[in-house]
């Protein structure tokens, strides 16, 4: 199923416990619309809430509640004067694009596009993500995965990372982990208590191999041990992995996770 991601920006802040309640809310719902709610993440102060949601499609789940009409999936979100409801319908305009549909507290901001609904972030499934774009960039890499790199993402969109990390194990891939690279580590993080790592500067090359290099007029134009093309370099990186797919005991935002070590083969 599609994984999307709502972010959500709230006049004057929002407290952990209201957003709290508001994700139980949702727990208790979800069935009802085909929706899974998966995770969540809060910026108090700024009054940002990011939530991860497995849905059908933008316009929300499939089932149709008594009276024949279909809602999509509900959201409730807290607002400066109490809980939004905020619902999404799959009813298409002239332009083809999803409408939105708001009722409640105009106090809250729903930010999810012009209007359109939640835009998925990255199919789960390995083929479907190369034909979206991604391309290998690592083999497996120790307690982390496989990357794969969309070059056409440009800079931090919460709903398109620009790398995708996978386990392999046998003839299954399994999504493990969403990253993001930065030039610096960004004086503001882009989501709520993120931690970073690095990577160091590299030639990688069509199959997936690297090798370290701080200068890419050095880069040789073929992988020296495996002869596969020469594809491109990139300077020292800050990282950032969020583990929304793979259970993480070391963080959400850790570099690496002790669970994927069975997969440390390839």
């Amino acid at each position: 199923m599609p994984l999307f991601m709502d972010v959500h920006e709230i006049a004057g802040g929002v407290p952990m416990d209201d957003v709290a309640k508001a994700h139980l809310a949702d727990l208790r719902t979800q069935t009802a619309y085909d929706v899974r709610y998966l995770r969540y993440w809060v910026d108090e102060r700024e009054g940002r809430v990011f939530c991860l949601v497995e849905a059908p499609s933008a316009g929300g789940g499939g089932r149709r509640p008594p009276g024949g009409s279909r809602p999509g999936r509900r959201a409730h979100l807290p607002g400066p004067r109490g809980l939004l409801e905020e619902e999404y319908a799959d009813a298409n305009d002239a332009h083809g694009e999803a409408r939105r549909h708001r009722r409640g507290d105009p106090g809250g901001h729903h930010v999810d596009g012009p209007g359109l609904g939640p835009v998925p972030v990255v199919p789960r499934d390995l083929g479907k993500a190369k034909a979206d774009g991604y391309q290998i960039i690592t083999m497996m890499m120790p307690n982390m995965g496989f990357h794969f790199m969309n070059p056409h993402v440009q800079g931090f969109n919460v709903r398109r990372p620009q790398i995708l990390v996978y386990e392999h194990h046998g003839n299954t891939w399994q999504l493990g982990a969403l990253e993001w690279v930065f030039p610096n580590i960004p004086k503001t993080p882009p989501l709520p208590n993120a931690t970073f790592g690095t990577f160091p500067a590299a030639c990688h090359y069509a199959d997936g191999t690297f090798i370290p290099d701080k200068n890419s007029n050095t880069c040789p134009k073929t992988a020296p041990h495996t002869g596969a093309k020469f594809t491109f370099w990139h300077p020292d990186l800050t990282t950032m992995h969020v583990w929304v797919w793979y259970p993480n005991p070391a963080g959400l935002y850790s570099s690496t996770n002790p669970l994927v070590a069975p997969f440390n083969g390839g």
